[in-house]
């Protein structure tokens, strides 16, 4: 049930007098739903808790906005953000759900290199932002091998080693890890990520279109995104030959796309427990 407040400040902003919501599936942190006007406008709608995760909805509308500013791929466009002390919601455009024609994989695939184009002065180089339901830093480094240690693993490395969820050697596979990481991943100036590309965040819009939803943003090597999208193994290779297609394979190695993916299954450790340890760990010990 939604609050009253929150509905009166949604009929405040959208100038409307009568609203129609339904539960609809918007991932595992936060409540989503349809929301229709008395005049017949659509919007998707995202509700959680303004204290547990604090502007987790800024953070998602800043990103989108980030990866819509750049021109290479569709992204729901933001209608709004609205928070009060108890409270936080996203509204975005509604898209009514599309057919993934054969051209779907190969324009999602041409979309997302033409993204990784769009580079940045550093790395990190975002404000902070979520990763899921984990906070996740952005502070801007000059070196993306120091960036990935100090701001991606390492602290979630602690932080599952200490609640027991890996073992402690882990810590010294990740130690010989990280003085490969300069040649593990080939060099790239930083690139705009859209940073939690799993399957669950590409939708197929009006006319087969891809949109990309939920991000996780920053500026970061290109092998991050390419390695999330081969975690949980859904994307067509029609992706990966368009992707490849699009001359950028040079700066991904089979290597960076592997290592890539420690974390976030640090972060699925984090959040799910040790369903994923075994997975972390195949993935240290193979460089480790």
């Amino acid at each position: 049930m939604l609050p009253d407040s929150l509905i009166d400040h949604l009929k405040h902003h959208l100038g409307t007098t009568h609203l129609q919501f339904a539960r609809v599936a918007g991932g595992s942190m936060s409540n989503a739903y349809h929301v229709v006007s008395g005049d017949g406008r659509h919007w998707f709608l995202k509700t959680n808790s303004a204290t547990k995760f604090p502007h987790l909805f800024r953070c998602e509308a800043a990103g989108l906005k980030l990866l819509s500013g750049s021109g290479a791929l569709a992204i729901p466009a933001v209608n709004g953000v609205l928070e009060n002390q108890d409270w936080q919601a996203l509204l975005l455009q509604w898209l009514e759900p599309g057919e993934r024609s054969p051209s779907f994989w190969t324009t999602l695939g041409s979309s997302l290199a033409r993204l990784h184009r769009s580079t940045g002065d550093c790395f990190g180089g975002t404000d902070d932002n979520y990763m899921g339901a984990v906070p996740q830093t952005n502070r801007s480094s000059t070196s993306w091998a120091d960036f990935f240690r100090e701001q991606r693993v390492e602290p979630l490395l602690r932080q599952c080693i200490d609640a027991g969820l890996l073992a402690p050697r882990a810590s010294g596979w990740w130690n010989v890890v990280a003085a490969r990481l300069d040649d593990l991943f080939s060099p790239s100036p930083p690139a705009l990520l859209h940073g939690d590309l799993w399957h669950g965040n590409v939708m197929c819009g009006p006319l087969s279109a891809p949109f990309l939803v939920d991000p996780a943003v920053y500026y970061g090597h290109p092998a991050m995104d390419l390695g999330m999208t081969r975690l949980f193994g859904v994307f067509d290779e029609a992706f990966y030959d368009a992707y490849f297609g699009e001359s950028i394979a040079g700066i991904i190695t089979p290597e960076g796309e592997s290592i890539a993916t420690l974390y976030p299954l640090l972060v699925h450790v984090h959040l799910f427990g040790r369903m994923y340890t075994a997975k972390t760990e195949t993935v240290l010990r193979r460089f480790g």
